[in-house]
């Protein structure tokens, strides 16, 4: 049974950080239709569509490690808040402040926050951990992207 109270806030901490993000830089979003891209790059309305799913997907993978009782819990969740924080700062490198090798480097911290968090949240519970997956295949994908526009710009 879904405990509301935990799963609504778990759901809007995700959405809500990327939702914030992507609002801060709205009016910088035209910058990435400028710059030259490398083979493979979506159009641009697929990366809403996907950070969205994504947001929900980690947000339901937070709520059962937070209503866990696993003394890894507190361990799992800190790893989970500081890879959010890193992701909500991703786009403002990228498209607000245009640093392409920054942001470049900035996503490969990511990738490893991610990893280590979808790590802890398999200790706790399998499902948690699994719901990272797609999560850390399209980080991998847009580091591809935000290295190859740093290459080419």
């Amino acid at each position: 049974m879904i405990i509301l109270k935990y799963f609504i806030p778990c759901l809007i901490l995700s959405i809500g950080t990327g939702a914030l993000s992507g609002l801060i830089i709205s009016g910088d979003i035209y910058y990435y239709t400028l710059l030259d891209k490398p083979p493979l790059s979506p159009p641009p309305f697929v990366f809403p569509v996907v950070w969205t799913v994504i947001y929900i997907l980690i947000g339901i993978a937070h709520y059962i490690v937070h209503i866990s009782h696993s003394e890894a819990r507190e361990a799992a969740l800190k790893s989970y808040y500081a890879q959010l924080l890193v992701n909500f700062l991703w786009p403002i490198l990228f498209f607000k402040l245009k640093l392409l090798f920054v942001s470049a480097a900035w996503i490969i911290l990511l990738i490893v926050l991610t990893v280590k968090t979808a790590k802890r949240f398999s200790g706790i519970n399998k499902t948690a951990g699994t719901l990272f997956v797609p999560y850390i295949v399209w980080l991998v994908f847009a580091a591809y992207l935000n290295i190859g526009v740093w290459a080419l710009n």
